[in-house]
């Protein structure tokens, strides 16, 4: 029974000895996740072959609640595979990895970005210390495996985001305007100013052109005058009616011309019975 085990047992062992695991050159060790692998990220200082950004900038102030964006940018020709083997984000507070803040991607597209965001809890108190490191990992140049450690990013966390906006600061409402009555119509805003003359009296009457005269309101008005070629027709031609048809007689001027006719008249005629009498007496015949 003692030889059948010893060579059992020898030939186990030569059944060992001919399996040799292999590991190619330059593979990386699998990290499961990131507990794993933040705190090889997060030691030593950054690579510089990747870069990341983020809404807010570096340095600026946080509130409870804000979502922070983060975008990690890189050469494509760092990895010599179109697909890397992860990217990851990792968050600490006050110096301390957060894992629920971090975040990791595997298998990631070798485009050059890699975005992600986490939300700024809402118990940390004023002025605690956010911060974050990137990191791209794949094949690289030469058969070996790269790994790129971004920059830094830190906030300062002060204060909350608002519940609600602030409520508009009360006015007093405008004074309505009456309604306009619908039996007397509504003034113009441009209307004239009422005269400043005593309240009771009466307007009187509108002060008419002076150089024109009234015309009577019976009266129709002139016909106008016709157009017609420029230098022809006869002088007096086309013109309006006469004054006398269209005016009202009591418009009418007075016509001075007949009277002064029948004066002239008169004296010629008593001039000439002056000398018919001068003939007929003997003195005038004795003066001939």
């Amino acid at each position: 029974m003692r030889i059948w085990g010893r060579v059992a047992l020898g030939g186990i062992a030569v059944l060992a000895s001919s399996f040799v695991i292999t590991i190619p050159a330059g593979a990386a060790p699998s990290h499961t996740g990131v507990s794993d692998t933040c705190p090889e990220v997060l030691a030593g200082s950054p690579t510089g072959g990747v870069r990341k950004v983020t809404v807010p900038v570096d340095g600026a102030e946080v509130r409870r609640g804000d979502v922070v964006a983060v975008t990690l940018r890189w050469d494509t020709t760092t990895f010599t595979s179109p697909v890397l083997h992860k990217a990851l984000d990792c968050v600490t507070i006050d110096g301390a990895l957060v894992d629920w803040l971090s975040a990791q991607e595997r298998d990631t597209a070798n485009d050059g970005r890699f975005e992600t965001h986490f939300t700024v809890p809402g118990d940390l108190p004023d002025g605690t210390r956010l911060c974050d490191r990137g990191f791209v990992s794949g094949p690289g140049n030469d058969n070996g495996f790269a790994r790129e450690k971004s920059n830094d990013v830190c906030f300062t966390v002060w204060g909350d985001i608002p519940a609600t906006l602030p409520a508009p600061a009360e006015t007093s409402p405008a004074p309505l305007l009456p309604e306009p009555s619908a039996a007397a119509p509504s003034e113009t805003p441009f209307a004239p100013a009422p005269p400043t003359g005593t309240p009771d009296a009466a307007p009187g009457p509108e002060p008419g052109n002076s150089l024109t005269a009234p015309v009577d309101s019976a009266t129709p008005l002139p016909a106008p005058v016709a157009a017609g070629p420029a230098g022809h027709g006869r002088p007096g031609k086309q013109i309006g009616p006469d004054t006398t048809t269209v005016l009202g007689t009591r418009d009418v001027l007075p016509r001075t011309g007949s009277a002064i006719e029948g004066l002239v008249r008169l004296a010629a005629l008593f001039l000439l019975l002056g000398g018919i009498c001068l003939l007929v007496s003997p003195k005038g015949a004795q003066a001939l």
